[in-house]
């Protein structure tokens, strides 16, 4: 109940911030993010103190179902909140799109005028959604604690709610394409710490902390983990060099690696520091060129996170690759400052749509936000990093697919070996530590279906 109630004040706090004042979502919501983080690792300190086990929800079995072989355990031996989760996919489904409080939700949200000219009360929703939006994550936030953890410590959801934003933006707004998002993103947890258990903690130990986004947090992680013994600490992303030639030196004995970059400090007289870099404008240029011949307004938008790295190099890749094809073309770059504020990459999508462009590409987290921007209005859109077609199979034309094991795996045969640091690892096209994924129903999907329906009617000469 405290959760819920939470979670009420926190949602209207962020409704009245956005509603009532019209600030900026994204600036704001990581405002809150931050507020809340702080304020709730200021009373866990001053009223708790130290991690406290918690007695919570026990597992509840469904006769017969929870008996089915591998399904069975998975869906149907569970606490009540999990299958009140599940619950609320199909009541939210529902509610959306069959009754009138649901017409007004997404009236509300696709197209405010429109809502106002039939009498919506476009404040009351916003803020019933608002609070309501934020009462559910106080109680998803509470079941770690009493449902899936019992235990109770500082920053115990560690950035999932990240993760949250995340889910629906891939699933368009849609609860059930959400709900299969969810569960890919729980079966690959799942799968990290089967690898453990199955490998035995004596021959393998693979931890990780995600939303890094802050580098003192970045730095406190990579210093504990190092302090635990860990042969290999990785921090992925070139803004956390200055922390590991702070924390490199007091570990002599574990090695830490970098990327995407190509400095491993050894002129500082660090010896235990590796660097793996993508060639990232290889696979830019690729894209470029494909994105050129794709396009009819001639007009590129480009959405990227900080102008540094592989985010640059990709960047100035796909612009060299454009421009080998089409010398004329206008392309246009936006750096918003962040790798996971979604919401400003949407923002920037939408702006570069507004703008002709037809065609999209960026890098890092954030760009789940404009996909989703570049599904909505039809854009095509190049991605890097992963295969992220599934993401909008209709729109993803090519995704440079970064192959990291090229670079981990004989870096950790050197620490095998007892070497360090001091080596850096290219990944390219011709090792393989790039590759180029071709969606073929983005690229000629519509065409098929054209024909198929009657739409296209081929003719030949006999």
């Amino acid at each position: 109940m405290v959760a819920i109630v939470t979670g009420a004040i926190f949602g209207l706090l962020i409704a009245f911030i956005n509603v009532t004042l019209k600030a900026e979502q994204g600036s704001s919501g990581i405002g809150v993010y931050i507020f809340g983080l702080g304020f709730s690792s200021l009373l866990f300190s001053t009223m708790v103190g130290t991690v406290q086990t918690v007695s919570g929800f026990s597992p509840l079995s469904i006769p017969w179902l929870s008996n089915i072989p591998i399904v069975g355990e998975i869906f149907f031996h569970q606490n009540i909140l999990v299958y009140g989760a599940f619950a609320l996919i199909p009541l939210a489904w529902f509610i959306l799109n069959k009754t009138p409080l649901g017409f007004s939700i997404r009236a509300v949200g696709q197209n405010p005028e429109a809502a106002d000219s039939l009498g919506v009360n476009i404040v009351r929703i916003r803020y019933f959604t608002v609070v309501l939006g934020g009462m559910l994550s106080g109680i998803a936030g509470a079941s770690l604690s009493i449902a899936l953890l019992n235990v109770f410590q500082q920053n115990l959801t560690d950035g999932m709610g990240f993760i949250a934003v995340a889910l629906v933006y891939f699933g368009a707004w849609r609860p059930t394409i959400v709900l299969t998002g969810a569960l890919l993103f729980s079966t690959v947890n799942a799968i990290q710490i089967w690898v453990q258990k199955e490998m035995g903690k004596e021959n393998f130990e693979f931890v990780y902390s995600e939303n890094m986004f802050i580098v003192s947090d970045a730095a406190a992680a990579i210093r504990d983990y190092a302090s635990e013994g860990y042969d290999l600490v990785i921090a992925h992303g070139s803004q956390y060099g200055a922390s590991l030639t702070d924390i490199a030196p007091d570990f002599t004995k574990t090695s830490f690696a970098r990327g995407s970059t190509a400095n491993v400090f050894t002129d500082l007289g660090i010896t235990n520091i590796f660097a793996y870099e993508p060639l990232s404008e290889q696979g830019g240029y690729v894209n470029g060129v494909l994105a050129a011949k794709l396009s009819k307004s001639n007009i590129y938008g480009v959405i990227g996170p900080i102008e540094t790295g592989d985010a640059k190099r990709y960047t100035e890749g796909f612009k060299t690759g454009i421009k080998s094809v089409k010398a004329d073309a206008k392309i246009n770059v936006t750096w918003i400052g962040s790798y996971s504020d979604v919401a400003l990459a949407s923002e920037a999508a939408q702006t570069h749509i507004d703008a002709g462009a037809d065609v999209l590409t960026g890098t890092s987290q954030m760009t789940v936000g404009a996909i989703g921007v570049a599904k909505q209005r039809g854009a095509l859109w190049f991605g890097y990093d992963v295969d992220q077609s599934a993401l909008a199979p209709q729109n993803v034309v090519a995704s440079v697919d970064v192959i990291w094991a090229i670079a981990l795996r004989p870096m950790i045969e050197m620490i095998q070996k007892g070497e360090k640091g001091g080596k850096i690892f290219t990944l390219n096209l011709a090792n393989g530590g790039l590759k180029i994924v071709v969606n073929e129903e983005a690229l000629v999907g519509k065409t098929i279906e054209d024909i198929v329906k009657g739409n296209i009617e081929v003719k030949v000469e006999e």
